[in-house]
């Protein structure tokens, strides 16, 4: 199930997220068991966290801050295009 309202996601609280993966040089999928990470919001405008595993097994961090436009809504790109293309993934997986 896709969170659309993260409102509820307390400051400075590690709050953990599943993610998918396509990769640009072997056409693979990488989903499900492994596909983990954590991501923490400062409840300034800024968050930090890791992708686990990610790339050749080993951690990415990353940070970043709010866009001017205050999230997805309004900086051009579509919610439910994300979703679409994250429920579609096993599909693609199992060639359903």
């Amino acid at each position: 199930m896709l969170i659309h309202d993260i409102t509820a996601v307390a400051n400075s609280a590690v709050t953990g997220f599943a993610w998918r993966a396509r990769s640009t040089y072997d056409v693979g999928l990488r989903f499900g068991r492994g596909c983990e990470g954590s991501i923490e919001f400062d409840g300034n405008g800024l968050a930090r966290g890791v992708f686990r595993g990610l790339i050749a097994g080993n951690d990415i961090e990353f940070e970043g801050g709010r866009r001017e436009s205050h999230g997805v809504q309004g900086s051009g790109y579509d919610v439910g295009e994300f979703e679409d293309e994250w429920m579609a993934f096993v599909d693609e997986a199992y060639g359903r």
